[in-house]
């Protein structure tokens, strides 16, 4: 995984820092069970895509924040770009990649959501 950034970033991050100070802890409220190849199985706890970003957007936007993520597909692989912007124009970002077993809409989209 690489991050990149704009050539400044100072008010980004000073924005970041005021975000995060009001972002509350989401609660892990939604739960699944795995079952193992042994037979048995284990739960697990977590918070869900549209709760997290609820939780984020108002203080990401008050301070002028927005996060933007675009999927592409290279080389057999799906890669995620998740960039956080601020409304000076500086920016960070990152790449996930994450390999591709299947092509239905069904699996991309899911793997789609597994990146974000």
């Amino acid at each position: 995984m690489s991050i990149r950034t704009s050539n400044e970033v100072a008010d980004l991050f000073a924005a970041l820092a005021v975000a995060q100070a009001e972002m509350p802890v989401v609660p892990k409220d939604k739960s699944v069970r795995v079952a193992t190849r042994t037979g048995g199985h284990y739960d697990y706890h977590y918070a869900d895509l549209a709760s997290i970003f609820g939780a984020i957007r108002g203080p990401l936007g008050r301070a002028g924040l927005a996060v933007i993520q675009c999927p592409s597909f290279e080389n057999g692989r799906m890669v995620m770009t998740t960039r956080v912007t601020h409304k000076t124009g500086q920016w960070i970002e990152g790449d996930l990649s994450l390999a591709v077993s299947e092509l239905g809409p069904q699996a991309l989209g899911s793997l789609i959501t597994y990146a974000r």
